[in-house]
């Protein structure tokens, strides 16, 4: 009953998992969409590397940052979605580095093996050479005993896999998801140049007018009459010269 609750609780565990990162690769996805749709990229057909090389050089980095940030969280959404079928040999024996991390781990938290073998390889090991020879009480004991440990083992390797997996993917989240805001929002951005600036007016043109025929009109205008300003007569001094 023990080991069945067990298997319950981890089996609940691992859906969770698979429902976050659903989740969190959504957010991610949502957000990167929403900074190329906020841009208009109507210009990005006017960039060439005979005109604008930086330009152009800086749109192919910007989306192979972008993308490539975003194609690095999705590899490791997708393997933490994907459910992975194995057996308690071919998880021991896959060679995987993941998976010898994890089975060790699973292994050193349970603790004791069965048969008192120091490894998951001498497990197997035991196990192939007890199968030749189940007539004897003490390998039907033992395989027992692996059966018991194989139950356990399993829904909790599953477990740690999955949670493994999905570690991984928010390591990829942090360092990719502003690597990817970053490219394509760079890429947004060198996708649309300014527009060019009108050229500075300049003097209108000269234009020369011929000859012409001019008839003048006289206009005969009256004129104000004069005003006369009175003056004194000035009384005139006698000479000193006359004789009285």
């Amino acid at each position: 009953m023990a080991d069945f609750d067990s298997s319950a609780l981890n089996a609940s565990a691992t859906a969770r998992l698979r429902d976050t990162a659903k989740w969190l690769v959504g957010g991610v996805t949502a957000t990167a969409v929403g900074i190329l749709a906020g841009s208009s990229l109507t210009r990005l057909g006017s960039l060439d590397f005979v005109e604008t090389p930086g330009r152009l050089s800086l749109v192919i980095a910007g989306a192979a940052l972008g993308f490539g940030g975003l194609a690095w969280i999705l590899d490791r959404a997708l393997a933490v979605v994907t459910v992975e079928s194995f057996s308690f040999e071919t998880f021991v024996r896959s060679g995987d580095p993941q998976h010898e991390e994890v089975r060790d781990a699973v292994a050193k938290r349970l603790g004791r093996l069965p048969g008192g073998v120091a490894d998951l390889d001498a497990l197997l090991a035991k196990v192939e050479a007890a199968r030749k020879s189940e007539s004897d009480p003490e390998s039907n004991a033992f395989l027992e005993d692996y059966r018991t440990y194989r139950a356990v083992f399993l829904p909790e390797v599953a477990f740690a896999n999955v949670k493994a997996k999905f570690d991984r993917l928010i390591g990829a989240i942090r360092f990719g998801t502003p690597v990817a805001i970053l490219g394509l929002g760079l890429y947004a951005w060198a996708a649309n140049p300014p527009e060019p600036k009108p050229a500075a007016a300049g003097p209108g043109p000269l234009v020369v007018i011929g000859p012409q025929e001019v008839t003048a009109t006289q206009t005969v205008r009256a004129c104000p009459p004069a005003r006369l300003r009175h003056c004194p007569t000035p009384t005139p001094e006698p000479s000193p010269l006359i004789d009285k």
